[in-house]
């Protein structure tokens, strides 16, 4: 008997590092195709910092923050770095160590790798969870998935964020699944400064951290031990934000992290708002009692509250908009946001089909307009299917959902508040699609169901 089970555990064994193999090989494969794509690249010219890469929706605004970086050092006083946070900028800015010629390139080589290690990362979590049938589908789907993974190649926070949010997945189920003290405090320590590292990126991001740091620790029994990790994390989280509000101290005299919240929640708000961002826009009466840029952003944030607040039925109207803006589809009728830039979008096949009359009746007509609201709605579908299967298994899987819906819900949330744009879901797509992945299967695939009964 004892004989068996140790031959069992060896077949099991073997069986785990063959699927390890595979997810490793489809990573490592992937990766070279991005490599031979990004050197395809028509590389930019036309800035301080140079190299093949694509530019994202603010990718002008983000290499005008390095070219301030590379004139004046690290405290340039230049607004950009303080109405944008200067975090991605900066970080760009670290890539001059191979060059000013290539530093572009060797960006689009880290966030590549990078979003080829989390997947990875994920795949390996769910293997050791025993859903081998989740994780050789899901793998290749988040890699081969267009949007997601060509965003790499692209200049701009999201493919960074989208990465880190997998590799956050992949953490906490290390968290749980590990009974090591250390190690344990080894993960959260790692999954705030990867949180703190996107919010630097991005401040929206660190709402999902705080809601991540009250998932992991307060839903749970409160000890003075969970009281101790609660505050590691904490502290790790505001490690880069903090960073950035002392560069913005010593380069301009102001504490903030950025001032551009007030100017973007405007844009979404009043009389006139559609919720979608514009060119030109009237949003809110509002009086300033100070020139101070800090004290006018927070003045501006409180007007638009205020007119929330005083306009409940048009307030509604907006975040409904919102809310479809932001779960749109990439491209068609009903695709709003600034993602004209994706790469997927460049060459998807819609496009050179749009582009004569019929075939533009086509994909914005009506039939366009039907396609993209069945996407939403079984996208949103399996999304909610997904996360209640995890929820209804309980333990590991039902924590792992909390964390997930709370990476999701507050991107979501400050969409509400500021702009409906389906740019803003990029960041968490990776975590949205697995759920997806996870109500597909629950539904279409018997291994599956089976593996979600038997673990």
């Amino acid at each position: 008997m004892q004989m068996k089970k140790e031959v069992r555990g060896i077949n099991v064994g073997l069986q785990v590092s063959r699927e390890l193999k595979f997810l490793r090989n489809i990573s490592v494969i992937l990766l070279i195709v991005k490599f031979m794509i990004l050197f395809r690249i028509t590389p930019l010219r036309d800035w301080t910092y140079q190299g093949h890469m694509w530019l994202g929706a603010d990718g002008e605004n983000y290499l005008i923050g390095v070219n301030a970086l590379s004139r004046d050092g690290i405290f340039s006083n230049q607004n950009i770095l303080y109405y944008w946070p200067a975090g991605y900028p900066l970080f760009i800015y670290l890539f001059g160590i191979f060059g000013k010629a290539q530093a572009l390139t060797f960006l689009g080589i880290f966030q590549s790798t990078l979003f080829s290690f989390s997947v990875y990362a994920l795949g390996k979590e769910l293997l050791l969870l025993k859903f081998k049938r989740l994780a050789k589908v899901l793998v290749p789907i988040l890699l081969f998935n267009p949007t997601l993974s060509l965003s790499s190649l692209a200049v701009g926070y999201e493919s960074i964020s989208a990465s880190a949010y997998l590799l956050i997945i992949a953490l906490a189920m290390y968290f749980y699944r590990e009974i090591n003290r250390r190690k344990q405090i080894i993960a959260v320590v790692i999954i705030a400064i990867s949180l703190s590292f996107i919010s630097s990126l991005q401040p929206r991001l660190i709402l999902s951290g705080l809601f991540i740091g009250i998932v992991i620790f307060l839903i749970n029994q409160l000890s003075l031990k969970k009281f101790v990790l609660f505050l590691i994390f904490c502290l790790s989280l505001a490690v880069f934000p903090s960073s950035l509000v002392l560069r913005n101290n010593i380069a301009n005299g102001i504490n903030v992290l950025s001032t551009n919240l007030g100017v973007t929640m405007n844009i979404g708000a009043g009389n006139d708002a559609t919720g979608a961002y514009r060119g030109t826009w009237k949003g809110v009466p509002c009086t300033y009692s100070s020139s101070d840029k800090i004290k006018s952003d927070n003045e501006l944030v409180k007007c638009v509250l205020t007119w929330y607040l005083q306009n409940p039925i048009k307030s509604a109207k907006l975040f409904w908009n919102k809310t479809q803006f932001f779960w749109s589809p990439w491209f068609g009728p009903e695709s709003i946001g600034t993602m004209a830039r994706n790469p997927w979008q460049q060459i998807n096949p819609l496009r050179q089909v749009a582009s004569t009359p019929n075939g533009y009746e086509f994909v914005y007509g009506l039939f366009g307009k039907v396609i993209s609201w069945v996407w939403m709605i079984l996208s949103f579908t399996f999304l909610i299917l997904g996360l209640a299967r995890f929820f209804k298994k309980g333990g590991t899987y039902k924590k792992i959902s909390f964390i997930s819906i709370a990476i999701i819900l507050p991107s979501w949330l400050i969409s509400l508040v500021t702009l409906g744009d389906n740019r803003f879901r990029l960041p968490v797509l990776g975590v949205c699609v697995i759920f997806q992945v996870v109500g597909w299967l629950s539904i279409f695939d018997k291994k599956f169901k089976a593996e979600l009964q038997s673990n």
